[in-house]
């Protein structure tokens, strides 16, 4: 235990106390600089003396100035410094065809899209190579028929996360149909869904975070 002095009467006090037994001011015990060893108060952001911060920081990715280590947004320039998971395979199959069959509004990240785009290109590649082999036998009507069904039950979900990928990427939906375009269209959308997601809400909905 130590004494120190109370910041408003000059009472020496315990620091562990909360309130100053003389005047009734709450306490507050200083911490020491990181840099200059400095006493100063726990909730200066930095140091009077050398300027260091006194509290955990990081950089903004944006900016570059210090910001408290848990802020999401730097307080400077706005920018959302918080980190973004890319979805797994298997979450982006789950959001695509249960969670999000049908959804037409709001975002779609990067990794929701391509693995999504990915799982089709899978399964349509293996159906096509086993009724390449089994072409001549009567396995190859049983993958023909599974293939369009395929095809059917995906259809929604397809045009569904690409136009939220557009949404992602501040376009319209009513993009797609650029797909109609032949070459120039498909070339146009592959180079809007690669893009990455703005990393501002925009008026399709807030940034996803993946």
């Amino acid at each position: 235990m130590a004494l120190i002095n109370c910041t408003n009467c000059g009472q020496m006090v315990s620091d562990k106390a909360t309130k100053c037994p003389n005047c009734g001011t709450p306490i507050v015990v200083p911490v020491k600089c990181k840099v200059c060893g400095e006493l100063v108060s726990p909730n200066a952001r930095a140091c009077p003396n050398c300027g260091a911060p006194t509290k955990d920081t990081k950089k903004c990715k944006e900016c570059g100035n210090q910001i408290p280590e848990n802020a999401v947004t730097c307080p400077c320039c706005g920018y959302n410094n918080q980190e973004q998971q890319k979805l797994t395979f298997k979450e982006a199959i789950s959001v695509c065809l249960l969670k999000k069959y049908a959804t037409f509004t709001g975002r779609a990240c990067p990794s929701e899209y391509w693995f999504f785009a990915l799982f089709n290109l899978i399964i349509n590649a293996t159906l096509s190579i086993l009724m390449i082999i089994l072409q001549w036998t009567s396995m190859y009507t049983v993958l023909l028929v599974i293939q369009t069904l395929f095809f059917i039950a995906t259809l929604v979900p397809n045009f569904a996360v690409c136009i939220r990928r557009l949404h992602d990427t501040g376009r319209s939906g009513w993009n797609l149909f650029w797909a109609f375009l032949p070459i120039v269209g498909a070339i146009l959308l592959l180079i809007w869904c690669i893009q990455g997601s703005s990393r501002d809400d925009n008026k399709y909905g807030p940034a996803p975070k993946c």
